[in-house]
């Protein structure tokens, strides 16, 4: 769970590196009050300096970090028209329950999870919550998650699961959740300064012990054993420790990488072995064109020339259309009266040419279908190039009335 203000500032400020400091401080005003001599206030200005640094860095820092985490919300809290029973009504996300149906138009958050009804060509971005870039065709019987967004087409959904029960919530709570574990670093600093404590305190008493009762009167004894207890005490270590972690800290911000504690960046890179699941976080973002294969007569430079002509012609935008676009840095010129632009439901896009000449770019069960006698020869083309695996599409042509028609 986020921690509130008062608990960050209290977690904080009550270290075992403050509450010694404080003791020291504590008995030199005392011992000043009781003297007057000025010189005990001197000495404990600069550990009063050196604590206040510390402490309110820390607490800057990850009051920071905390308001990032708390607005860095996967769900939206935007109003839904839903279904339930008989009835359509507008509710507010929290009030979602299972068994409402809802339609998901282009541009609207998924507010739940659940099962999808119906689908006109829905495909949902769901890149906040498995890091991949490219969208998913939805069908009927899949399941969408709240976090992702329609961006093409519409569906119909029925809730499964609404609130603090959907994978993204989750997800919410496992990134805003507080580990107070030490990180390496400070394993080895809280060692040492509880070994130079110790040292320092076993110092301090045999010193005092020697003073007898000129300890209480004499400020210079007064100020060997506080300079002793403070000399020992790493004041330094966790004051430059504290201004690395800082450093490292504003130059990861600048990168929109929000850290949670001081400890955590040093943490980070302590680790040895980082484990990645391979989505499109890991990619380039960018499609390309690996392999033209002819099944006719052009070659491949021509090939490519028509790829990039038609890409141009037909006007979409995406990472798809680049890539056709950048097949050839000199492009056939392709005049289209009329254009079919790609949509997910139907699997391709298309341009007419001026002499009434279709061309066709798609999947090959759609474009080509498996019953043209040239399917077979695709396929084993495709096998002997190689990249069988990889994802295909058809560049085909037809003088029919409609763009898929006999090639």
């Amino acid at each position: 769970m986020s921690k509130s203000t008062s608990a960050i500032i209290a977690e904080n400020t009550i270290t075992p590196f403050n509450i010694v400091n404080g003791i020291v401080v504590g008995l030199l005003v005392i011992a000043w009050r009781n003297t007057g001599d000025d010189r005990l206030v001197w000495d404990s200005l600069g550990v009063v300096t050196v604590t206040i640094f510390n402490t309110v860095l820390a607490i800057v820092q990850e009051v920071r970090a905390h308001r990032a985490l708390a607005r860095a919300m996967i769900l939206r809290s935007i109003p839904v028209s839903i279904r339930r029973g008989e009835s359509d009504l507008t509710v507010e996300p929290n009030d979602i329950q299972i068994g409402d149906v809802i339609l998901i138009r282009r541009g609207d958050p998924v507010p739940a999870d659940g099962s999808v009804l119906t689908s006109q060509g829905g495909e949902v971005d769901v890149s906040l919550m498995t890091g991949e870039s490219d969208p998913l065709i939805v069908q009927p019987n899949d399941d969408v998650h709240a976090g992702s967004w329609c961006v093409s087409g519409s569906f119909m959904m029925r809730v499964t699961a609404a609130g603090a029960n959907t994978q993204a919530a989750h997800i919410e709570h496992l990134v805003k959740r507080v580990d107070l574990r030490p990180s390496p670093l400070q394993r080895q600093v809280n060692m040492v300064f509880t070994w130079s404590f110790v040292l320092a305190l076993v110092l301090a008493i045999g010193d005092a012990l020697a003073a007898g009762t000129a300890l209480f009167t004499d400020v210079d004894a007064i100020r060997r054993v506080a300079t002793l207890v403070l000399g020992l005490i790493p004041e330094g270590l966790v004051f430059f420790s504290t201004i690395s972690f800082i450093t490292g800290i504003l130059q990861m911000s600048r990168l929109g990488i929000t850290i949670q504690k001081l400890a955590a960046l040093e943490g980070l890179a302590s680790a040895q072995v980082v484990c990645f699941d391979k989505t499109g976080t890991l990619t380039t973002n960018r499609l390309s064109i690996s392999h033209v294969i002819p099944l006719g007569t052009a070659s491949i430079e021509i090939c490519r020339d028509t790829v990039a002509g038609i890409a141009n012609a037909i006007g979409d935008e995406g990472r798809m259309a680049q890539a056709f676009r950048s097949a050839s840095p000199s492009p056939r010129d392709v005049p289209a009266k009329q254009v079919v632009p790609f949509s997910a439901e139907r699997k391709y896009s298309a341009c007419r040419d001026l002499d009434g000449t279709w061309w066709t770019i798609g999947a090959p069960d759609v474009v080509l279908t498996r019953e043209n006698p040239s399917w077979g020869v695709a396929q084993h083309a495709l096998s002997e190039a190689g990249v069988a695996d990889r994802r295909a599409v058809v560049i085909a042509t037809t003088n029919e009335d409609h763009p898929i028609g006999p090639h």
